[in-house]
Order: C-alpha cells, then structure tokens, then sequence
C-alpha cells in the first residue's frame, strides 16, 4: 500500500485540487488503464501539467480525453468540473467542438506551436459563435483566448498539452497587445517576467526575457532613455539587442533579502512604443530553475573548457573572455551534459523537442555588441554527455561583444512554459 501510494505521489505530485483528485481516480477503469502501464511520455506530461501555474490542459489517447490543473478550472463551469476529469473532449464541449477540434490537430508536429485564437465573450454566447467559460474575473468585450500545444506521440498513444490564456478589455488600446496579428516590423518588444528565487545566502533574483512582437525584425536598443532598468539602473546587465519572438530567463536582476514588497521595473521604448513591466517578490511568482518539482528534471551543465568551471540554470555572469578578428570566424567551444533523474531515462521519448539522437542542443545569440553577429549554425545537437559542440561567430565591426549561449534539454524553449530546465551563460569578445 506504501509503495502504491508513494507510486501516486510521484505520479501526481502537489497538494492541489486535480493532484488530490487524479490520485483518488479509477485509472484501472478507465480508458488509460494502470498508471503503472502507462508510457513515459504521459506521465512527464501529468506532472508537468500539475506542477504549472499556467491553465493547462491535457487531450490523451483517441478519442481525445480531457484531464486538467487547478489553474483550469475558471475556464470550466460547475456543470463541467470535476465530472470533466477523463471525459471526451467533445463531450466536455459538445457546444464548440466544431471550434476546438480543429485546432487540436497539429499532424505529426512534435514542437509546441500557436495555434490561433477563439473569440468568446458575452456578444458571441449571444451569436451563439463560442460559449467556452470566461474566469468571471475578466472582462467580457473583446475577450480572446489562444492555445499553445505539444504534441507527443509514442506507438498508439497520443497527447496534446494545451495552456490557455486570455486577454480583456472594453477599448483596444493603441499600443500592440499579446493577441495582436504578428507584424514583420514595427512593434514593440515587451519585458517577461519569468519569476523569482531564492539564493543561499538569502537575498533573491528575478530571472527575466522578453518578447520582439516583429516576426523580421530585431533591434538594438542601447542602454539609457530606451532601455533601463530601474530603481539603480539603467545597466543592470539587460540586453541591448533583441532577437525576433521569445526569449527566455536571458538576464538576472539580484535584490537584497529585505527586498519585501517593492519592485524593479524594466523599461524598453521601441518603434515609438513603451513597454514597461514591473517585477516583484510576488508569492504567486516563485520558481525552481535549478530543478523542476514535479519530475526532478534539472538544467544542462555547460563548461568552456575541458574539466574546467561548470556553470548551470540562468545566467551569472561571463563564463568565458574571447578575442578575434572583424570579418573573421572565432571558435566558441562548450562541452556539455544533461543531468538524468533517478529512474529518466538517457534518452528522451520520441517527439521531444530535440534532435533524433542527441541529449541537448547549444544555442548562440548576441546579447550587446555594436556591430551585427553571424553564426554558422543557429542550434548545434549535443550528441552525447560530456560532447563538445562547437559554433562559429562572425563579426562585422570591432568592439566588445557579449555572446548569450543557451543550452536546452528535451523541455524545448522556456522548459515549455515551466521556468525550468535551460541553462544561459554569457560569453565576452573582444573584436580587433
């Protein structure tokens, strides 16, 4: 009975409602069978799902089932929760499945990838167009949601993992929003704010990305006016260039341990826009970048020299001084490994999100610097633990430069949403 029930804590790890609720459900009987048989894949993706603050959805197995977290649960109504939990995905929403079903369908894609937007609101229940369940804490007029899915396939199982989220107001404001149409240029990057944790000797950071909303265009924008951070900036170690899309836990922002209630605020003016987001010690914010609770997965270990310095989970500092020539390739060399779970296997499972064969990929990006960077490969696969993998930086004007090498394990860009598991370092060159 121990063993069982200690089999059911791993399985469904965390004192919520649906972790309670799952470990107390009938999976003999139901169309998963045993959770013991259950696949690799499954049981990453229950725990994921359990451990995120983000509303997050699992459809498994065909036809779809429905299984969901606590942050969920706004989106359902009293008629739908609990009796949702393993029911038919059309069953759950009989109403708009001719909506949703669709834009389940992502073929073999193995990548999380966006897939368009629902519009919900009082106007269109009325229309009859949409009537899945707004938090009845936001806004009803000009309300969208969209869905961000992985799809894991192994033998005859299939799942999809869906986080959802949702956008109000009763005025569109004329700035660009999250759910805007993407543009090519002229929209502005706004700063994310990935969370914070505590450090051993008991003051606090708070890891911190972006978002470039242009989908050709990336910017350089100096530190000062335009970009800072604030109070004690503005340089408190941002990027200046900023790549197309997202970019994830890229600089950290270290705060003393009486902190309390006051915030750091990030300010980029970009294509004539403003974004400011400001970041505190929100008890809702919290996170474990060096080990993800729910599996015990941990971030890739990079060193740039053999049996030399290993550096792990967001950024520090340089790890690494360089110099090279304008116009001319410079090396950049990282040995890597990706520490294993007790009982993770070496591998991951089929349509993870790495290449066939490989335990990690290496990423170089350009952080600060004054002339435009070129690399030869943009994501290197790490074949093996302990590999060396090598990229090649070329650099169109002298000056110093700082490289941002990011190392990724099977959760993909942003552990998927979960703050964990990335490793980013920085690299200096100087360019003569």
């Amino acid at each position: 009975m121990t063993n069982s029930f200690s089999h059911l804590e791993r399985l469904f790890p965390g004192d919520s409602e649906m972790a309670g609720r799952m470990r107390a459900f009938d999976w003999s009987a139901s169309a998963l069978g045993s959770t013991h048989d259950w696949p690799e894949n499954l049981r990453v993706a229950i725990r994921l799902c359990l451990t995120s603050r983000f509303p997050i959805c699992l459809w498994w197995a065909r036809p779809l089932r429905f299984l969901y977290n606590d942050a969920f649960l706004p989106w359902l109504s009293d008629t739908k929760h609990p009796r949702a939990l393993m029911q038919l995905g059309r069953e759950v929403w009989s109403e708009d499945w001719d909506t949703i079903d669709p834009m389940l369908d992502l073929s073999d894609n193995p990548v999380a990838s966006f897939c368009g937007q629902i519009a919900v609101g009082e106007e269109f229940r009325r229309a009859g167009k949409c009537r899945i369940d707004v938090p009845p804490h936001r806004g009803e007029r000009s309300t969208s949601v969209f869905t961000r899915h992985r799809r894991w396939m192994t033998g005859a199982s299939l799942g999809i993992v869906a986080s959802w989220a949702v956008a109000a107001g009763a005025q569109r404001p004329q700035t660009n929003l999250p759910l805007d149409p993407p543009r090519e240029r002229g929209a502005s990057i706004t700063p994310a704010y990935e969370g914070w944790y505590a450090n051993p000797d008991g003051t606090f950071s708070m890891l911190i990305g972006y978002y470039n909303r242009n989908t050709k265009e990336a910017l350089d924008v100096p530190v000062g006016p335009n970009n800072r951070v604030e109070p004690g900036g503005p340089d408190q170690g941002q990027p200046t260039h900023f790549e197309i899309g997202r970019q994830w836990g890229v600089f950290v922002v270290k705060v003393p341990k009486d902190f309390g209630t006051k915030a750091v605020t990030w300010t980029i003016v970009s294509n004539g826009e403003t974004q400011s987001v400001p970041f505190t010690l929100n008890k809702g914010y919290p996170i474990s970048p060096f080990k993800e609770l729910g599996m015990g997965n941990q971030p890739p270990v990079l060193a740039f020299s053999q049996g030399g310095a290993k550096v792990t989970g967001p950024p520090t500092g340089v790890s690494a001084s360089l110099t090279g020539t304008v116009n001319q390739p410079v090396a950049i060399s990282a040995w890597v490994e990706d520490p294993k779970a007790p009982g993770e296997a070496e591998a991951p499972p089929a349509g993870f999100g790495l290449p066939p064969g490989s335990v990690a990929t290496v990423s170089l990006h350009k952080f600060r610097g004054p002339g435009k960077v070129t690399f030869d490969k943009a994501r290197v696969p790490v074949p093996k633990q302990g590999a060396m993998v090598t990229c090649l930086a070329t650099f169109s004007a002298p000056g110093e430069y700082l490289l941002r090498v990011q190392a990724n394990d099977e959760s993909g860009e942003g552990g998927f949403g979960f703050q964990c598991c990335w490793t980013n370092t920085y690299v200096k060159v100087t360019v003569q």
